[in-house]
């Protein structure tokens, strides 16, 4: 999967995670919907399946959470 799938599958996934994380973990989320997908991958970035890219984008997700330490 290439960068720009990322970036086009990228608020799906957002909203997959939405329907199974705890409210007080929406904050987070919601400021990724506001995220640009395109400052999250490089264009030669390349994802080996649909799931590395899921885990990419739960990655992104968990790390947010830490910081606002929710």
């Amino acid at each position: 999967m290439e960068a720009i799938e990322f970036v086009r599958s990228y608020p799906n996934y957002l909203d997959e995670l939405e329907k199974f994380v705890k409210i007080n973990y929406i904050p987070a989320i919601k400021e990724l919907q506001e995220t640009d997908p395109h400052d999250l991958v490089r264009p030669d970035m390349f994802f080996i399946n649909e799931i590395a890219a899921i885990g990419y984008a739960f990655r992104i997700f968990t790390s947010k959470v830490k910081e606002m330490k929710l």
